[in-house]
């Protein structure tokens, strides 16, 4: 319970299991699919927020 209460900080690396995944799914390829479709998707939205013209930015 105490390492779940301190899983926040930066050392016990919590914040490192996204990348630990993307590395991960190199080398497991039903993983590799669905990574590269979120980062596909993720980089399809900021191509359409950069596109968009200034007056329209929050």
């Amino acid at each position: 319970m105490i390492g779940g209460l301190l899983g926040f900080l930066p050392i016990l690396g919590f914040w490192m299991i996204p990348l630990g995944v993307a590395i991960l799914s190199l080398d497991y390829p039903p993983l590799k699919n669905r990574i590269e479709r979120k980062l596909k998707a993720v980089a399809r939205i900021h191509r359409a927020k950069r596109n968009k013209p200034k007056s329209d930015r929050i």
